[in-house]
């Protein structure tokens, strides 16, 4: 069985791209595949094998994996859900954007999927998971971690985030050759055919077209930057946005030139 693995930031459009999958009925990996990578807890893992590898650094590279931190009997560990099994799956995890080479190696046939989405939208849906009251902010720090990661922890939280967005993207522009696919959030929840089809084509190795209709509604939400929003992301159940009562104020055009000055160079670039 082929792996299809999406990568991408929090908040950029992967579970999208899961939901799709899942409601034409392909395979899909639940969650964002802890039980593949043993990525728990999240921020700070100790599962085998990328928690045994962050334990082993004492968490110095952050989540960052290379092509070196392969050895065969990982190898041989990780290949075995797949043995013996036809076909493809999709699986996601933010994790895997600055572990684009250890993927590889471990899976040379598989296909990467990026994720990419405006960072002036992509950093406020983080913003407002960082500033919830269960946000889970750990050490001064929620979400993927760079190697570098300590060094860019600052007082200002959005000055923080915009720079984890941009030095976690870097690794898909890095990496470029062995990514398939960069999907721009703005254009996956507005033409989630042309996307879905040419990766369904590209995997299956013939053209495929599959019924927009059979897609569940996708929401479109880069601009609550400007209005504010509930710390609930719109694309969890109605009943949970409704009664959330943690309001995040909309970014001010100050926060809206910094994140634009630190993060969009890099954008333009995965996106062109």
């Amino acid at each position: 069985m082929r792996l299809v693995q999406g990568i991408g930031m929090q908040k950029s459009g992967t579970t999208i791209l899961r939901k799709i999958f899942e409601s034409i009925g392909s395979n899909v990996i639940n969650r964002e595949q802890q039980g593949l990578w043993g990525h728990e807890p999240p921020f700070s893992p100790i599962g085998y094998p990328v928690g045994t590898l962050y334990q082993k650094h004492n968490g110095t590279r952050g989540h960052v994996l290379d092509a070196s931190d392969v050895d065969d009997e990982m190898r041989l560990h990780m290949q075995m859900p797949f043995i013996n099994k036809t076909g493809w799956c999709y699986g996601k995890s933010p994790y895997g954007t600055v572990r684009i080479p250890f993927i590889k190696e471990l899976y040379p046939d598989s296909v990467i999927v990026a994720s990419v989405r405006n960072p002036i939208a992509n950093v406020y849906s983080i913003y407002k998971k960082f500033n919830s009251s269960d946000g889970g902010v750990e050490d001064g720090w929620w979400g993927v971690k760079p190697s570098n990661w300590k060094e860019l922890i600052r007082e200002d939280s959005v000055e923080q985030l915009a720079l984890l967005w941009r030095d976690v993207n870097q690794h898909i522009l890095d990496d470029i050759d062995m990514v398939s696919f960069v999907l721009p959030y703005h254009e996956l929840c507005t033409n989630p055919s042309l996307y879905v089809n040419q990766i369904i084509s590209y995997v299956e190795g013939a053209d495929v077209t599959t019924d927009i209709n059979k897609y569940p509604k996708i929401g479109f939400f880069d601009d609550e930057y400007k209005k504010g929003a509930s710390v609930v992301s719109r694309n969890q159940s109605e009943a949970r946005v409704l009664n959330s009562k943690e309001f995040v104020e909309p970014f001010t055009d100050a926060q809206v030139k910094m994140v634009e000055d630190i993060c969009m160079p890099l954008y333009n670039k995965l996106i062109q």
